[in-house]
Order: C-alpha cells, then sequence, then structure tokens
C-alpha cells in the first residue's frame, strides 16, 4: 500500500496489517499507539474498538474510561457488534442498568451470544422482563 492511499480507511487499514505481519509494530510500542489512533481518527472501526479496549483496561495507555466509551461508541455506530456489548459492559459496571440492557438488546439481535447470555442474567436478577428476554432471543 502506498502512503498516498493512507487517506482510505480501508487501504489505511490493510497497511497496518501489513506492517503488524511483518513485526515492525508492537502492543507496548508507542508507535503503535500512534498507528491506531490515525487508524481511529479515519473511521475504522476495529481501530475504535480496539482504543476503547486499551483505555478501558489501561493497557499501553493510562486507564480513562470517558476515553473508552468514546471510541466503542464510535465503533458501535459504524456497526461494530463486540463494542456496542462492550458498552452495554461499562453502562452495566456503572449501574445504568436501563441503558446497559438497550446495548445488549441492540447486540443480541444483531446475533452477538455474550450479548444474548447477558440479557439472560439480567433477567435472572429482575432487571429485564421477560418480554424482554424474548426480544433478544428472536434474531
Amino acid at each position: 500500500t502506498a502512503w498516498n492511499d493512507l487517506d482510505d480507511p480501508e487501504a489505511f487499514d490493510r497497511f497496518c496489517e501489513d506492517v503488524n505481519d511483518f513485526g515492525i509494530l508492537r502492543w507496548g510500542d508507542k508507535s503503535h499507539r500512534t498507528v491506531r489512533s490515525c487508524r481511529a481518527e479515519l473511521g475504522v472501526k476495529e481501530a475504535h474498538y480496539n482504543l476503547g479496549i486499551l483505555y478501558a483496561n489501561g493497557a499501553c495507555v493510562e486507564k480513562d474510561t470517558a476515553k473508552a466509551i468514546h471510541h466503542f461508541e464510535a465503533a458501535a455506530m459504524c456497526g461494530h457488534v463486540p463494542a456496542r456489548y462492550s458498552l452495554g459492559y461499562m453502562e452495566g459496571m456503572a449501574r445504568n442498568h436501563v441503558i446497559a440492557f438497550q446495548h445488549f438488546l441492540m447486540s443480541a439481535k444483531l446475533g452477538y451470544d455474550d450479548s444474548l447470555k447477558a440479557v439472560k442474567r439480567m433477567f435472572m436478577a429482575g432487571l429485564a422482563n421477560k418480554a424482554d428476554y424474548a426480544a433478544a432471543l428472536r434474531r
């Protein structure tokens, strides 16, 4: 991939994968975070999701819940289903059960099994009703 193609998120994504295949960038490497940040700025949903994971866990960066949520939201808005689940998880941890349920329900309807399990756990804990659980089962 030529450098002039890097304004295209998909081309940039392929370039980054090629670079990673050769082992040039490593997880703990500052340049790797920079490349992931650039990819996220170009709208690559997987990059947003990965940055969300890094910020949520404090891996290679200082833990920052607000930044994690920002990147998960950006990925989810682009159709990244695991990012939607991650938003539900974070909202659930913050005790925002109604919002957590909405994220889990959306991703469960898109076939994400972890979200369906989360909806079931919420139903069993009395945080969702039978109709909500039935809606999650209809994919």
